[in-house]
């Protein structure tokens, strides 16, 4: 039973999720039993079930523990661990995602090329307490990608922007291909967009082509918030070696007691790479930026505002970049 239990009190047994009282002999099971504004429970072990929530739907998928070293989903190196619907707006808590992978036309069905363990398509995602390590993927998102681009046309505009929350979570020794970006996290918007990172690590991760910690491409608006957060040591072949952002309208980048070091980027940005078709706003408030590398442009941050560009700093230390 890998460590399962009946009713999540460590007895022994084949129930694998509890919907309060209800006890579900499989994850999916429990997931596609689940009404809007139910918490899906998964006891503590080992679970290799591929899951996936539906469009439109309103759920919380947690341990049972709330503590992410009990309870992990594995993808054993071969398979995506969690696909979210169109529309969706979910909370994933105290969970870990382990051995994803997303690769463009495997053998296996349900291959998707984003997102090595979580790829989704929904309006809102928040990530609490959980831990990502050793994701992959072929296109954007080694560990998480959220995308509502529809054939990446900017054409379409979505009334509301895609929100993405990541909070005391640790991301580590993700990978994103040569092909898109994102070694750990993916957003990609037709509309505006909206990422948040609060208390939360991410470290060791490579894309071969851009963002080799965080990719963001939206064809509106956007904004960044990273606060309490660690970004270290990511790698990518081309720009933004932590943090690669890209707007068709603004972008807005806030950091506060951060430290972002480690990064090496092959081209421009060692760190962040900003590039945004109007105003590009910049906010630093106690950040430490050290020991980043660009082979060409920015060791430590590269902007591309075409309407301007506006950086305001305060009690920050810019070292060995």
């Amino acid at each position: 039973c890998d460590g399962v239990d009946s009713d999540c009190d460590g007895s022994g047994g084949s129930v694998r999720a509890v919907i309060g009282p209800i006890e579900y002999a499989t994850i999916q099971g429990a997931i596609d039993a689940a009404v809007d504004g139910d918490t899906v429970s998964i006891c503590p072990g080992t679970h290799l079930e591929p899951l996936e929530i539906p469009d439109y739907a309103q759920i919380d998928l947690e341990s049972f523990s709330r503590e992410p070293d009990d309870t992990v989903l594995d993808g054993e190196g071969m398979r995506q661990i969690l696909s979210i619907g169109d529309d969706a707006e979910v909370r994933l808590l105290g969970l870990t995602f382990r051995d994803g992978a997303a690769i463009y036309n495997a053998p296996v069905p349900g291959f998707l090329s984003n997102g090595g363990a979580v790829n989704s398509c929904g309006a809102s995602l928040s990530i609490e307490g959980c831990h990502f390590t050793d994701n992959s993927c072929w296109n954007y998102g080694g560990a998480v990608a959220m995308r509502n681009e529809p054939e990446r046309a900017c054409g379409h505009e979505s009334e509301q922007p895609i929100v993405l929350e990541i909070t005391d979570s640790v991301f580590e020794g993700n990978f994103g291909s040569d092909y898109g970006g994102g070694g750990a996290i993916a957003l990609v918007a037709a509309g505006s967009g909206e990422l948040s990172v609060s208390g939360s690590e991410i470290r060791d991760s490579r894309s071969g082509y851009v963002g080799g910690g965080i990719y963001t491409e939206v064809c509106g608006d956007l904004e960044i918030s990273i606060r309490d957060s660690v970004l270290e040591d990511c790698e990518t072949s081309y720009d933004g070696g932590g943090l690669y952002a890209a707007a068709q309208g603004t972008i807005d980048l806030q950091i506060t007691a951060s430290e972002i070091s480690g990064h090496v980027t092959g081209y421009e940005g060692g760190a962040i790479f900003l590039e945004a078709d109007l105003d590009v706003e910049v906010s630093m408030d106690e950040v430490t930026f050290d020991d980043n590398f660009s082979d060409y442009k920015g060791g430590a941050m590269r902007i591309e505002g075409e309407g301007g560009a506006t950086v305001q700093l305060a009690d920050s230390d810019w070292t060995d970049n």
